[in-house]
C-alpha cells in the first residue's frame, strides 16, 4: 500500500453524513439529526400534452414512493410544463425495483422508462444501486459521473466480492455463507475535496456532539471511534437493539463519503469490526 494513494471508505447514509458535515466543518450551523433518509428524484413534464409520469414498485413490503406534480409559475401560460417529485421511503430492510413511466394513458407504449433498483438497509435509509433510462422500447446509455474506480489489495478469506456503479456512487458488497455481509458505498463531495477525517482533531465537545447527532438515527447506538491502517479516521455506530445485528463505520477520506455497512443475523463480535477495518484499509482508489 506504500506505493499507492492511501484510499479509505465511509458510511455515506445522507442524514448521517450531514451530522457529521455540520461538526467537522465550521461553517454548518448545527442543527438536529435528521429521520431515515429516503431518495428523491425529480423529473421535468406536462400533463397538459396527455404524456404523465407515474410510479411503481415491485416490492411494496420494502419502498413506497410519493409522486408530487408542481407546474411551472407562468401565471397566464396556457399548457406550461412542470416537474414530477419522486420520494422513495423505507418501509423495511430488503430491496426493490422503482419503474417511472412517461406515457399517455391511451397508449400502449411509454415515451420514456426509468427503472431504479433501490436497496433499504436496517435503519430504513434508502440507497439507489442501479438504474436505467429507456427512450419507447430502447434503452439509453446514462453517462457516468464517477472519475474514479476502486480496487482489492486482499479479499477476506471465504468472500465473494461484487461492485455496482451508479451515475455518482460506487457500492461494493463483501458476502459468504454463515458470515455478516459488508457493503461499502463511495460517493465524492466537490465541498469537502482534500480532506481527511482526523477523530485526533476534533476536540471533546465536538465529538459529543456528533455522538448524540448519530445515536439519534438508531433505537440504542453504541458510538466508537478508530483508524484505519493508514491513520484515517473512522466512526463506528452499532445499533444494539435490532433482532439482526446491524452497524456502520463512517469516514472522509480526501472529500469522499465512505459507508461500511456491517449486516448479521447474530451478534456482532470484534472480530467483525476488524474485518470491516480490514476491508477498508485494503481498498484503494485508480483515477479513470
Amino acid at each position: 500500500m506504500e506505493d499507492k494513494e492511501e484510499f479509505v471508505m465511509m458510511n455515506k447514509v445522507l442524514s448521517v453524513i450531514l451530522a457529521l458535515a455540520m461538526i467537522i466543518v465550521p461553517c454548518f450551523a448545527l442543527a438536529e439529526a435528521a429521520a431515515p433518509s429516503s431518495y428523491t428524484l425529480t423529473l421535468d413534464g406536462n400533463p397538459t400534452t396527455g404524456y404523465e409520469w407515474t410510479a411503481a414498485v415491485d416490492n411494496a413490503d420494502v419502498a413506497e414512493v410519493i409522486t408530487e406534480y408542481v407546474a411551472n409559475d407562468a401565471e397566464g401560460l396556457v399548457g406550461a410544463s412542470g416537474h414530477y417529485t419522486f420520494q422513495i421511503n423505507g418501509k423495511q430492510e430488503g430491496t426493490a425495483t422503482v419503474t417511472l413511466t412517461y406515457a399517455r394513458s391511451w397508449e400502449s407504449d411509454p415515451l420514456y422508462t426509468m427503472v431504479l433498483t433501490v436497496a433499504v438497509d436496517a435503519g430504513l435509509n434508502v440507497t439507489v444501486t442501479g438504474s436505467e433510462f429507456h427512450e419507447g422500447s430502447e434503452e439509453v446509455a446514462v453517462e457516468s459521473l464517477l472519475n474514479f474506480d476502486i480496487s482489492m489489495d486482499k479479499i477476506p478469506e471465504g468472500y465473494t466480492m461484487e461492485k455496482t456503479e451508479t451515475e455518482d456512487a460506487i457500492y461494493v458488497e463483501f458476502y459468504a455463507d454463515g458470515k455478516p455481509d459488508y457493503i461499502v458505498s463511495v460517493a465524492y463531495s466537490e465541498y469537502f475535496e482534500g480532506y481527511t477525517l482526523n477523530v485526533d482533531d476534533l476536540a471533546d465537545e465536538e465529538l459529543s456532539e456528533l455522538t448524540d447527532m448519530l445515536s439519534e438515527g438508531y433505537n440504542a447506538a453504541a458510538i466508537a471511534f478508530d483508524k484505519t491502517a493508514y491513520g484515517t479516521g473512522l466512526i463506528i455506530v452499532d445499533e444494539t437493539d435490532s433482532e439482526s445485528d446491524y452497524a456502520e463505520i463512517l469516514s472522509i477520506y480526501d472529500g469522499y463519503f465512505i459507508t461500511a455497512t456491517i449486516m448479521s443475523d447474530e451478534e456482532l463480535t470484534d472480530e467483525d469490526f476488524q474485518t470491516a477495518i480490514t476491508i477498508l484499509s485494503d481498498m484503494w482508489m485508480i483515477e479513470k
